[in-house]
Order: C-alpha cells, then sequence, then structure tokens
C-alpha cells in the first residue's frame, strides 16, 4: 500500500455521502442544534434533493415540508441509483414558498449561478426566518443576488457551533432570525 490509499479512502466516503446526502457534513449534534432552533415551529425545506435533512430532522421532531423540483426517482441526474428518504413534494422553491404556511425557510447549497434561492428570498413574507447550509459570497452556492438579499432582510443569526465541513469546502450551518 502507498500513502495516498487513506486519501482515495477519503475521497470515496466523501463521493458516496454527497450521492445520497448532497455536501454539507452532518453530524448528530448539528441535527440536535438544528432542531433546537426549530423547535415549536413550521418549517419549509426548497431544493431538498433525497431529503436527508428532512428526514433527520423529521426523526427529531421538527414539523418539516420537504419540496424539491425533482423529488425521489424523477430526478434526471440520479438516473434511478438513488431514492428519497423521507415523502418530498414536487415543487419549485418559489411556488412552495407561496403556497406553504410556515415559520422558518431551509435551504442547503442552493445551486451555483441560479437565481431560484434568490427568487425564493423574494418571495418571503416578512418575519420569516431562514436556515440555511452551505458556502458564503464567492463560494459555491446560489449567486451574489442572493447573499445581497439575506443582508437585507436579516441582522441577526446564529453560527452552529462545531460544523466541521469536508476538507476544501467552506460551507456553514447559520439560522438568521427575522
Amino acid at each position: 500500500m502507498n500513502s495516498l490509499t487513506p486519501h482515495f479512502e477519503a475521497a470515496i466516503s466523501r463521493q458516496r455521502h454527497i450521492s445520497v446526502r448532497g455536501y454539507p457534513s452532518l453530524t448528530n449534534e448539528n441535527f440536535m442544534w438544528m432542531a433546537s432552533q426549530l423547535a415549536d415551529k413550521k418549517v419549509l425545506e426548497v431544493g431538498c434533493g433525497l431529503g436527508w435533512i428532512a428526514s433527520e430532522l423529521i426523526e427529531l421532531g421538527v414539523d418539516i415540508t420537504p419540496t424539491d423540483l425533482w423529488p425521489n426517482q424523477h430526478n434526471p441526474y440520479w438516473k434511478h441509483e438513488y431514492f428519497s428518504r423521507t415523502k418530498i413534494e414536487q415543487k419549485d422553491a418559489v411556488s412552495a414558498v407561496k403556497e406553504y404556511d410556515f415559520d422558518v425557510l431551509l435551504m442547503s447549497w442552493p445551486c451555483y449561478g441560479d437565481d431560484w434561492a434568490y427568487d425564493a428570498l423574494c418571495a418571503l413574507s416578512p418575519g420569516t426566518d431562514l436556515l440555511y447550509i452551505g458556502e458564503g459570497r464567492e463560494g459555491c452556492c446560489a449567486t451574489n443576488a442572493f447573499f445581497d438579499k439575506i443582508d437585507d432582510l436579516y441582522e441577526k443569526w446564529v453560527v452552529c457551533p462545531h460544523y466541521e465541513p469536508f476538507r476544501a469546502l467552506h460551507d456553514y450551518v447559520i439560522y438568521y432570525k427575522a
């Protein structure tokens, strides 16, 4: 064996994680922190992918509605290789924000360079909190307009302690309070 083997194994493990769970490297402790922030609140998750985050939060008693434009096996990128972990409503983010009654919007790693996350924030009712998981401005998530909108909407926030991103990623978990 050579010295690259542990790095190769870590890369394979990370790739499996991303395929099923997405980019965030969330631990049980992180989920417990999120559940404490979301206690007694109705949550809407947009762009939930396979619903990993929602399924973990449901297990912790969080009232959450996961939505995605391509839920379950309908996603053309998954090629029927992966299946959702919970029931996911098929809705684009803006339609979901306009349709559902909720206190907190949850977004994890919104697509880089795509305006859907910005458009969803623009459709929010005043007083809605945001739980955001992903990289910040100039990172590989959303658009600068999205982060400008966050700056316009929120003055208070709490960062999840003890979150450790995958190597070479610069993401975080942050709860913005309206």
